[in-house]
């Protein structure tokens, strides 16, 4: 174990304030930027109609259904590429959805993608706070705030936050969502512990993968709150439009795979790993799934018993990245607070050097997928007759192996994501 004067000098400078500030100011000109530059900055082969702003247009257009009575799931969008993308949320997605209806898609767009920016540097100083907290003297909160600016404009750019903003996606408004239900110590707030991360799982149904997080936690009251909230949101889109519900709780997800393309190279999930291997027999698929539910379970465990809740609720998402059928590289923002995360940790000093060496193996495995944009190097999906290469392959599988690495880590060594390990602190903050 390091002495506690080891762990002292173990501090970090806090960055000035005009670096901190120009920070922001890139990061707030980059988001304006992005939504109001015809090639969208991220994509310079970008056809507006059609790649700008896509899942805004699925959600605007979704919601624009519902108020006209139209078919929430017959009806098709046009997305990357000249795909068709259907609506694939439950009907309470297309009521949240409907403020979205009397806007220009490029409003729309906007809104989503400044909370999503505001969520990326919200997180960002929280894990620092949280981590500086338990280590005092080495990071105050407002050096974990001035940090967190310097870092936002990197971190918006990065692959996963990137293609969320390009297609203003609310992957990262979900996950905002869910981190800031679970990760906080005060439960006696207006909306008490469990309420957002039911409402995500209404919105988007992967979020029900946090309900294990409240089952391993041992929170009966928190996993109740959002057991009920997800039925009453449920019921609410389903009053709204109730032969719709009919149609998708009955038909439409329980058939995502014939609905969406799961061998194409951009589908991270261990569904697409094993499609474009050829292993597309769904025997191959449970049984991965019940290997990664089991492992990441333990982690999860693992981490909370360190007790490192943001830790633990960014790798139970794991659980929802690997076992849906079809995980875009947008869905894998996760990946961001886990790199944070590992970074801080690996800053301010992990228990022995067992943890310093896993640590760096897991932050280098999180890292690769955040500025590798493995989806743009290999075919959406191969030419008839064709196939994809051992390189399409390992390119296609970085998720998956990065976040299999980042489990066995955490399993083995759960102090790279918890500096309890080394002070014996709570390893949480009020926000």
């Amino acid at each position: 174990m390091k002495c506690a004067a080891d762990n002292q000098r173990r501090t970090i400078s806090v960055p000035p304030q005009w670096l901190a500030v120009t920070g922001v100011v890139f990061g707030l000109l980059f988001v304006v930027f992005q939504v109001y530059n015809p090639l969208a900055l991220v994509d310079r082969t970008a056809s507006p109609t059609h790649d700008l702003f896509a899942d805004t247009g699925i959600y605007r257009g979704g919601a624009q259904l519902l108020l006209a009575g139209g078919d929430l799931y017959g009806h098709v969008f046009h997305g990357p590429d000249n795909q068709t993308l259907p609506f694939t949320y439950p009907p309470f997605a297309a009521v949240m959805f409907v403020p979205m209806a009397g806007v220009s898609i490029h409003t729309a767009a906007l809104v989503t993608n400044t909370l999503s920016a505001l969520i990326v540097w919200c997180v960002t100083a929280y894990l620092l706070t949280a981590c500086g907290s338990v280590l005092p003297g080495q990071l105050t909160r407002a050096g974990a705030r001035r940090w967190a600016c310097v870092i936002w404009p990197f971190a918006l750019t990065c692959d996963p936050v990137l293609v969320n903003l390009n297609y203003a996606q609310i992957n990262i408004i979900l996950l905002g969502m869910v981190m800031l239900d679970v990760c906080r110590t005060d439960d006696r707030r207006l909306l008490p512990r469990g309420i957002l991360t039911g409402l995500a799982a209404a919105i988007k149904l992967t979020p029900l993968v946090f309900f294990l997080f409240f089952v391993l936690d041992r929170d009966k009251t928190g996993l109740l709150r959002a057991a009920a909230t997800a039925v009453i949101a449920t019921a609410i889109g389903w009053a709204a439009a109730p032969a719709q519900a009919t149609n998708y709780f009955g038909s439409v997800m329980w058939n995502m795979d014939t609905r969406l393309p799961v061998a194409s190279g951009s589908n991270g999930s261990v569904a697409g790993v094993l499609a474009r291997a050829g292993l597309d027999h769904p025997g191959w698929w449970i049984a991965a799934c019940a290997v990664v539910v089991l492992l990441t379970a333990w982690a999860v465990s693992r981490l909370l018993e360190a007790g490192s809740r943001p830790g633990a609720v960014i790798v139970c998402s794991f659980v929802a990245l690997a076992c849906s059928p079809v995980s875009w590289v947008h869905h894998f923002v996760w990946l961001l607070p886990l790199v944070v995360l590992l970074g801080a940790s690996l800053r301010f000093g992990p228990a022995t050097t067992g943890d310093t060496v896993a640590g760096w193996v897991a932050f280098v495995a999180a890292a690769i997928p955040l500025v590798v944009p493995a989806h743009r190097l290999i075919p959406g999906l191969p030419a008839p007759g064709g196939g994809y290469t051992t390189v399409d392959q390992l390119l296609g599988s970085i998720h998956v192996m990065a976040m299999a690495i980042c489990v066995v880590a955490v399993i083995t060594r759960p102090g790279i994501l918890s500096p309890k390990a080394t002070t014996g602190r709570s390893w949480t903050v009020t926000v």
